[in-house]
C-alpha cells in the first residue's frame, strides 16, 4: 500500500493491538466451547481433548504460515484491510460452526455403521482400528475448528505486519504483539469455562464470539483501514451481509446431542442411524439440560419403563430404575 496510508495506520498501534487482545480472548472462548461440543460426540477422554487441541493449533499454525507468506510475496497488501477480512471471515466461519454441530452426532454414527459388516451388526464390532478411530476423531476437531482457526491464524502476521517499523525493532514488536495477545487468551479461557458457559450455554457463547469478531473487524475497518482504500466498500458490503446472518440464533435438539454416539453405539445391535435415532427420540422426554463448569448434565425421562436417568456429556451415570435393577 502506499506509505502514508501504511504510516497512518501504523499510528493506530494502539488500538490494533487492543483488537488483536479481544480477538486471542474470543480465540481461546471458542476453543473452550468447541471442546465442550466435540466431547458430546467424542468422548471426554484425555485423547479425544489431546486431539481436539490439535486440530485448533494445526489450523493456526497453517494460517499463520499462510498469510505470513502472502504477506512477504505481496509486499503491496494491506495488512490493516487483510487484518478487517481476516476478522470479520474468523466471526461468520465461528458462527457457522454453531449450525454444522447439529451434524455430528449423526456424522460420527453414519461413519460407525459404514466401518460395520453384516456379520458384526449383534456385537457392534468395527474393523477400525482405535488408532484409526482417534484419526477419525482428529477429522471431526478439524472440521469443525479449521476453517476459523485458518483465519485467526493469519491475524497475528496482519497484526505485525502493522507494528513493525523497522528491521532492528521486529524483537520488540514481536513481543508486544505476543503479549497484547496472550493477555487476551488467559481471560477468554478462563472465562469461558468458569462463566460464559456455564451462564450463557455453549451455543450462545459462540454466537456471541462470532458477533464479537464482526465488531472487532468493524473497529478496524472504520479505525484503521484507509479511507480511500480501495477495497473498503467490498469491505464493507461483507460487514453488512455476515451482521444480517449472524444475528439468527442457532438451536440444536437436546435428545440429539446428548446421546451419547461415542458410547452408545458400540456393543449394541443397531443396523443404521433410524433404528438408532429411534431410541434417542421415542420414550425419551428431557427434564433437565444444564451446562455447568467441565461437562453437560442432561436429566430425561422414559415414561414407558417409569424410568428418569442422568447423563454427564452423553454417558448415563444413574437413573431411577433401570440402574437398580443391576445393582
Amino acid at each position: 500500500p502506499a506509505q502514508p496510508a501504511l504510516d497512518a495506520a501504523r499510528r493506530r498501534i494502539p488500538l490494533v493491538l487492543l483488537v488483536f487482545g479481544f480477538s486471542g480472548f474470543g480465540a481461546l472462548v471458542l476453543e473452550v466451547a468447541w471442546t465442550r461440543v466435540l466431547a458430546l460426540v467424542m468422548g471426554s477422554s484425555v485423547y479425544a481433548f489431546s486431539l481436539m487441541l490439535l486440530a485448533f493449533l494445526v489450523g493456526l499454525a497453517i494460517g499463520s504460515a499462510f498469510f505470513a507468506g502472502w504477506l512477504r510475496k505481496r509486499p503491496k497488501t494491506d495488512p490493516a484491510a487483510m487484518l478487517a477480512v481476516l476478522l470479520i471471515s474468523a466471526g461468520f466461519l465461528a458462527y457457522a460452526t454453531s449450525w454444522a454441530f447439529r451434524a455430528l452426532p449423526r456424522a460420527f454414527a453414519e461413519i460407525f455403521f459404514w466401518t460395520q459388516s453384516p456379520s458384526d451388526w449383534l456385537t457392534g464390532a468395527s474393523w477400525m482400528t482405535a488408532d484409526q478411530w482417534m484419526v477419525v476423531q482428529f477429522l471431526f476437531g478439524l472440521a469443525i475448528m479449521f476453517p476459523a482457526t485458518f483465519a485467526f491464524g493469519g491475524i497475528f502476521p496482519a497484526v505485525l505486519q502493522l507494528h513493525a517499523r523497522q528491521l532492528d525493532q521486529v524483537g520488540t514488536s514481536v513481543g508486544t504483539v505476543y503479549a497484547s495477545n496472550t493477555v487476551g487468551t488467559i481471560v477468554g479461557a478462563a472465562m469461558a469455562g468458569f462463566l460464559l458457559i456455564p451462564a450463557f450455554g455453549v451455543l450462545n457463547t459462540v454466537t456471541a464470539i462470532a458477533i464479537l469478531e464482526v465488531a472487532l473487524g468493524a473497529v478496524i475497518v472504520f479505525g484503521v483501514v484507509a479511507k480511500s482504500h480501495r477495497l473498503r466498500p467490498a469491505i464493507l458490503l461483507g460487514l453488512v451481509l455476515v451482521c444480517g446472518l449472524i444475528f439468527q440464533l442457532p438451536q440444536w435438539d437436546v435428545r440429539l446431542m446428548n446421546s451419547g454416539v461415542y458410547m452408545n453405539l458400540f456393543g449394541e445391535d443397531w443396523q443404521d442411524w433410524e433404528s438408532f435415532s429411534k431410541i434417542i427420540y421415542e420414550n425419551n422426554e428431557p427434564v433437565l439440560v444444564s451446562e455447568g463448569l467441565t461437562a453437560t448434565v442432561f436429566v430425561a425421562d422414559q415414561p414407558r419403563f417409569e424410568n428418569r436417568y442422568l447423563s454427564v456429556n452423553g454417558k448415563i451415570e444413574a437413573s431411577t430404575n433401570a440402574c437398580l435393577l443391576y445393582t
